[in-house]
């Protein structure tokens, strides 16, 4: 007779994890969790930071394109208004500019500035029949602050719209014929004006969280900005006159 030997099979273990094994399984998961969570964090505030130094960027390039293709078309500087305020005010005021079109007809300029920024009027090459004259100040409308530009022609003038929008200061400097930079309320002569400097603040469409601002410099003077955590950029330029003709306020 043949015997068979039968081998038991293991008995497996029936017991789950205990609670010190549950414990510490959670912990490890919180803290991945809060790894991740961290991580992720860092590259959204990296990823909103990048966004907002392009549109930045952009926003100056497209400031200093209008800025600059209107005043390396100007003849003379008719007249310039100084700040009145120091950096930043948040306030605005009225003013009013009269001069004439070149043909004897006078041309009244009524606009709103910031009392922080100076305003800047030039002209351009005179037409057959007029001179034609170009506005540019920081103003509060509707949509916010920004530097505006109001054009005239033929004796009457067109509103200001806003060209440049999240401007937060806007500073001129004019240059004499011999060669010294001079601010608006410095200037005796304005047809000895051969050169137009301007300096724009511009700022980004929405706040940085955790971004601290740090000061400017412009013509030794400090600028410091608000701690609102928005980015700014300080954009300088500096444009020569065609050529330097007498333009009488």
């Amino acid at each position: 007779m043949l015997m068979t030997h039968l081998t038991p099979r293991p008995r497996h273990s029936q017991h789950g994890f205990n609670l010190v094994e549950l414990l510490l399984v959670s912990l490890l998961g919180g803290l991945i969790l809060v790894a991740a969570s961290q991580v992720y964090a860092a590259l959204a505030q990296q990823q909103l930071r990048q966004q907002l130094s392009l549109q930045l960027d952009h926003q100056a390039r497209l400031a200093e394109l209008a800025l600059i293709r209107d005043l390396a078309a100007a003849s003379g500087v008719v007249a310039a208004g100084a700040a009145s305020a120091g950096y930043p005010s948040g306030n605005q005021h009225s003013r009013q500019v009269n001069t004439s079109n070149g043909n004897g007809q006078s041309v009244s300029f009524h606009f709103q500035s910031a009392t922080d920024s100076d305003w800047l009027l030039v002209q351009q090459p005179d037409t057959e029949t007029h001179r034609l004259l170009s506005l540019w100040h920081r103003d509060q409308k509707s949509q916010g602050w920004g530097l505006s530009h109001q054009p005239a022609a033929a004796g009457s003038t067109i509103p200001s719209q806003t060209m440049i929008p999240e401007v937060e200061l806007f500073r001129v400097r004019l240059q004499h014929t011999s060669g010294q930079w001079q601010r608006p309320g410095q200037v005796n002569d304005w047809s000895s004006i051969r050169g137009i400097q301007f300096a724009l603040l511009l700022k980004s469409s929405q706040p940085l969280p955790g971004h601290q601002s740090t000061p400017f410099t412009l013509w030794q003077e400090t600028l410091q900005p608000p701690q609102d955590q928005y980015l700014r950029i300080l954009l300088v330029r500096s444009v020569h006159l065609q050529e330097v003709q007498h333009a009488a306020p």
